[in-house]
């Protein structure tokens, strides 16, 4: 007899339909205050990120997408699939900076559409942190702070 186990993650879900927005911001919140507190980015922080950001909605429920993605993350590239989920975010995101300085990553995302003004202007999220790809997904959830204040949120 032959045993076989899956030790990959289940596949994510969203919160639920009749999440708060105050619920989800709490789950954003919580997540960015655990990550500030790590010393590296860690698989759990990213496979929670995709969970509860809002904008990766879409991901979420793309197969090949999410095919991809979890490929990334079977292969430890934690790096390449937190540059996935920011491509993959919508409204639209890019690195506009990535900075190393001593003892610190300082990223910039630009943000376009969610928190567009009326003239369509981009707004900018920034976060460091001393990890490379820590710094990288926490600008991904500082932009869903962003997306919410300018949403009127």
């Amino acid at each position: 007899m032959t045993l076989t186990v899956n030790l990959s993650p289940r596949p994510p879900t969203d919160l639920p339909e009749t999440a708060a927005e105050d619920e989800i911001g709490d789950a954003v919140a919580s997540l960015a205050g655990r990550l500030m507190a790590a010393r590296i980015l860690r698989e759990h922080h990213v496979w929670e990120a995709l969970r509860c950001l809002p904008s990766l909605q879409e991901l979420r429920r793309e197969p090949s997408s999410l095919a991809r993605f979890r490929t990334l993350m079977a292969s430890d590239a934690l790096v390449e699939a937190v540059l996935f989920l920011i491509a993959a975010a919508r409204p639209a995101c890019r690195i506009a900076d990535l900075a190393g300085r001593p003892g610190a990553w300082l990223c910039r995302i630009a943000v376009t559409g969610g928190c567009a003004t009326a003239d369509n202007r981009q707004c900018f999220v920034s976060a460091s942190h001393r990890d490379r790809a820590a710094a990288l997904l926490s600008a991904l959830l500082a932009s869903h702070g962003a997306n919410a204040r300018y949403r009127g949120s």
